[in-house]
């Protein structure tokens, strides 16, 4: 199983070729948590459907006279009771996901401020140098 790369605790430590390959391969697992990211979504939602029609034929079966009698005696049916653990899981799943993605995109921000810091001192040095003969 692969590990998701973690930006080194000092970053102005590492050279510029092991700082690009890292920031290469964030971005490689940004690009796939954020499909994993959709799909959860879309399965979230389809559970949370899934909920609203279980609960939807448990009324229709109940005997009950009212309406809130009705939404108790559904909300105790098993085929409810199933849905709602599966719509549970499925939002901490997406979840996860979603934060295992904020956390990615912020390492990817934080280097490519480096890249980008480096990129600034390399200009201003070749400068400085150009024109202190």
């Amino acid at each position: 199983m692969y590990e998701i790369p973690r930006p080194p605790h000092d970053i102005t430590d590492v050279g510029d070729s092991t700082l690009m390959t890292l920031f290469r391969e964030i971005t490689g697992w940004l690009n796939y948590l954020g499909s994993q990211l959709a799909i959860a979504e879309v399965d979230e939602h389809a559970a949370k459907e899934n909920v609203t029609r279980a609960e939807s034929s448990a009324r229709m079966k109940s005997t009950a006279r009212t309406a809130t009698e009705q939404k108790a005696e559904a909300h105790g049916s098993t085929e409810v009771t199933q849905a709602q653990e599966e719509h549970t899981s499925r939002y901490a799943y997406r979840k996860l996901v979603a934060s295992l993605y904020a956390g990615l995109d912020r390492d990817s921000f934080l280097i490519s401020r480096e890249l980008s810091r480096r990129l600034g001192s390399f200009d201003r040095d070749s400068r400085a140098g150009r024109y202190s003969a």
